[in-house]
């Protein structure tokens, strides 16, 4: 069953259904919540939660105009907003990736193990909108256009601010790397 389908019996009064939104959606939450809290388990647990909790609290808000996951990752970005202006945690980059292959050497390891601190204090040193934005378009792996919708700005708008943090985040990354 389509998932805006099923939000519309919650917001009809048929709580159960929750749910079944509540598995469909709980990893790419975690996920999305985990990178947010630079690893922290538990609390990325709990936000996952507290978005189920404003669910039913703006239920009534659900149009269904779009797809169901825009509105869940809308809900969420603000409880990632209200968790980090709380606890000013940063994005941590280890979480982002660490590219180095198994079978590398232990000196290519180190190096790259240099180039992920590097990208976490880049990373530290933007602003927070800035690495909630990155988070949700480069690591979550989100459309501009979702993002768009998510945010209530246009696609072009996303795309710039997309492409302004990016080189941000490059010049400061270059800047660190120097010193």
């Amino acid at each position: 069953m389509d998932d805006n389908l099923i939000m519309f019996q919650v917001v009809n009064g048929d709580l159960a259904k929750l749910g079944i939104l509540y598995e469909r959606h709980k990893l790419p939450l975690y996920t999305y919540f985990y990178r947010v809290t630079a690893g922290d388990q538990n609390f990325s647990e709990d936000l996952v939660h507290q978005v189920f909790v404003r669910i039913l609290s703006y239920k009534h808000s659900f149009k269904g105009t779009g797809a169901f996951q825009h509105w869940l990752f809308h809900i969420a970005h603000h409880v990632a907003i209200d968790y980090s202006k709380a606890r000013k945690v940063h994005l941590d980059a280890t979480t982002i990736t660490d590219r180095s292959d198994p079978d590398s050497n232990a000196q290519d390891k180190l190096e790259a193990k240099e180039k992920v601190t590097l990208l976490d204090r880049a990373l530290q040193q933007l602003r927070e909108e800035d690495r909630q934005l990155l988070s949700l378009a480069k690591i979550k792996g989100l459309r501009y256009a979702d993002i768009a919708e998510m945010l209530e700005t246009t696609e072009g708008a996303i795309r710039v601010r997309v492409h302004r943090a990016m080189a941000e985040l490059k010049a400061i990354y270059q800047k660190i790397e120097k010193v």
